[in-house]
């Protein structure tokens, strides 16, 4: 039996090399363009409403989605599993795809430098991980002046949910759109837009 462990940044387990290379195989051969496309929204608006931006991907698995965007001036995939970060650096070679580069590590012990970028997609937060003030700000110190992160949100909309929220809502992915955008607004950033998919809520925010 094939092991396609996913990678878990929360468990610090980087997932298995079977599966990087199955995730490579998804963006190669997508049978439903449309269907794919919904998938990644994000990328089509960001890609749309800005031209030649900088963009920071937190997760970038192996950058697959890439392919969708046109308009960048060039993109830092950052992904904790060495195993995406290897399959990302080969399907770049494939596509011969330019003005992208993969960088293995963990968002929290990133260090860009003076870099900053008009674009931080940090979905890992709200989705592997709880949200937090640390993740906020460092994103807001990430950004240039006006510039959008990206963060993914799963409201308590059901009872089981709810109940996780109040019981651990410091521990839990599970976030109250209120609450999302009280933290947002601490750390300097103000919620532009939402859009809802069917397993989360994608937060759009400026600095």
């Amino acid at each position: 039996m094939i092991n396609f462990r996913r990678p878990d940044p929360s468990q610090n387990d980087p997932g298995s090399i079977e599966y990087a290379d199955h995730y490579v195989s998804t963006h190669v051969s997508a049978s439903d363009e449309f269907t794919y496309k919904a998938g990644y929204l994000e990328f089509l608006l960001i890609d749309a409403l800005f031209d030649q931006y900088t963009m920071l991907d937190v997760g970038c698995g192996t950058g697959g989605y890439y392919r969708l965007l046109r308009n960048y001036r060039h993109i830092t995939g950052l992904d904790f599993s060495p195993h995406m970060i290897n399959a990302a650096k080969q399907l770049k070679a494939d596509q011969g795809r330019e003005r992208v580069d993969f960088v293995c590590g963990r968002f929290d012990e990133f260090e860009p430098g003076q870099k900053r970028y008009d674009v931080v997609r940090c979905t890992v937060v709200g989705w592997y991980e709880p949200w937090s003030m640390a993740s906020l700000e460092k994103v807001y110190g990430l950004l240039n002046e006006h510039g959008v992160a990206i963060f993914c949100a799963t409201p308590p909309d059901s009872l089981v949910k709810w109940l996780k929220y109040l019981l651990v809502g410091g521990w839990t992915k599970i976030i109250s759109r209120k609450k999302a955008r009280t933290m947002l607004s601490k750390a300097g950033l103000k919620q532009l837009c939402a859009i809802e998919h069917s397993h989360a809520v994608l937060i759009f925010a400026q600095k």
